[in-house]
């Protein structure tokens, strides 16, 4: 009964979870625009990132090492405020040139809040789903909550 009571508040941390592997416009600044060699490029590097208030760093990795400076901007418009699960950035990834792998970036992804976060917050539906698995636990039937369980941190993947 522990155990199980342990996994449903893991499941509602995950849910609510933090921004790991986020980065900030710092970091993006640090990756992108101050290596940049002329003043103009480094401007419009900046007036980009200052649009977004949150980079997944896996897709920052698919920006970097492109080419020219204007594919990195475009591919930086396109990922800022955007969260992405792990098989979407392998098949960005394995794209073959740069503007499919934009235009992969563009086709993917989950769009977040300026706020920097995806409504990750305990909805009705899933607090729903907590009473749900709560009252199957006292009643001992362990099964669903299982998949139930199974179900939140499914869901919670998309979360940052």
């Amino acid at each position: 009964m522990k155990k199980i009571i342990m996994m449903l508040f893991q499941g509602a941390i995950l849910l609510l979870g933090s921004n790991a592997l986020a980065a900030d416009q710092n970091y993006v600044y640090q990756k992108f625009c101050q290596p940049l060699t002329f003043t103009t490029d480094r401007q419009n590097c900046v007036n980009i990132i200052r649009k977004y208030t949150y980079f997944k760093e896996s897709a920052l990795d698919i920006c970097q090492p492109m080419t020219f400076t204007s594919e990195q901007f475009k591919c930086l418009d396109t990922v800022g405020n955007k969260n992405f699960m792990d098989f979407e950035i392998t098949e960005c990834e394995n794209e073959s040139f740069e503007s499919q792998k934009i235009t992969c970036l563009a086709k993917s992804g989950t769009p977040i809040s300026s706020g920097g976060s995806l409504d990750c917050k305990l909805n009705s539906t899933t607090e729903q789903l907590f009473k749900s698995m709560l009252y199957d636990l006292r009643s001992g039937n362990y099964r669903p909550v299982d998949s139930q369980l199974q179900q939140l941190i499914e869901k919670s993947k998309n979360c940052p």
